[in-house]
């Protein structure tokens, strides 16, 4: 599994590269590299539920760096349940994009739009794939970015502009709420990883009121 693993996410994100930086030579061919991106990650997410279903789960984890007595990790984790969320991510975002190339035919910015769509894919996936809570919250905000960028995508129409506008200060206030979340349980546990704070919970070492 960890040969592939990386590709999942990792193709949406070179799909936003390419697009990004060849997409008004690409033109309509852009959407072409999205789907393609996306179509092999859905494969290998099949792929992993598989094996995952076979009792192959996967953790991996490095040090990002250290603060003090913390040390913050980097990881990925692909259990039953990220697994099965890779799969209804990848095959979702599929089908947007198969369904956009009709819906965008004709629009001038047709590369940008297939850009940040695949940037949201990734988000969505590296959300999925992460094994803490701060990676959680870095990819989540990645998420709402990619989703001003795609509300107010026909910018220049002041109703998208509005919709961006409104979406991303709503969700400021969210994050603002799930950051203390986070905040708390670091503070009261000293980490932020899934497995430790789960093995603290189960010895007793949140109070049930917290």
């Amino acid at each position: 599994m960890v040969s592939y693993i990386y590709l999942i996410p990792g193709l949406p994100l070179l799909a936003f590269v390419i697009n990004i930086l060849f997409g008004k030579r690409l033109k309509e061919k852009s959407a072409l590299t999205a789907i393609l991106a996306i179509a092999v990650s859905f494969l290998l997410s099949c792929l992993a539920l598989k094996e995952v279903i076979g009792k192959n789960s996967l953790h991996q984890s490095m040090v990002w760096f250290n603060s003090g007595k913390y040390v913050f990790n980097l990881g990925i984790l692909v259990d039953p349940l990220s697994a099965m969320m890779l799969v209804v991510v990848s095959f979702v975002s599929l089908l947007v994009q198969v369904y956009s190339v009709g819906y965008m035919h004709g629009d001038k910015p047709y590369s940008r739009f297939f850009a940040h769509i695949s940037l949201f894919t990734f988000s969505m996936l590296g959300l999925v794939l992460s094994d803490n809570l701060i990676q959680v919250y870095i990819f989540w905000e990645l998420v709402g970015l990619c989703s001003y960028f795609l509300l107010s995508y026909w910018f220049k129409k002041p109703a998208a502009a509005e919709a961006g506008k409104k979406a991303f200060i709503t969700n400021r206030i969210g994050d603002a709420g799930f950051f203390i979340g986070i905040a708390m349980l670091f503070y009261y546990l000293g980490t932020s990883d899934f497995s430790a704070i789960n093995q603290k919970i189960a010895a007793g070492g949140l109070n049930p009121d917290i």
